[in-house]
């Protein structure tokens, strides 16, 4: 069955096997492994939870001078002439 899976969905099965190789407690809704009745809103990270919806932490950017920016140079300009 997977064979024939992989056949119509090239690629599909290593994506399973990566998937279930990132499996983390919380996932799989045992009681015993993940303390579920402790969460609450304002719980944060919790260690064994699924971090997929938690807010990333991004660091700072610098500003770009102004002064420093180049001009474009029409040289570099790439020209498409065909879209189909």
């Amino acid at each position: 069955m997977l064979n024939a899976w992989d056949k119509q969905f090239p690629g599909r099965i290593e994506t399973m096997f990566r998937a279930v190789q990132n499996v983390v407690p919380s996932h799989l809704a045992d009681f015993e492994l993940f303390d579920f009745k402790s969460i609450d809103r304002d719980s944060g990270v919790i260690n064994g939870g699924d971090i997929g919806f938690d807010k990333e932490e991004m660091p700072a950017q610098n500003l770009v001078d102004e002064d420093s920016v180049q001009e474009f140079d029409p040289s570099l300009k790439l020209d498409v002439t065909n879209l189909s």
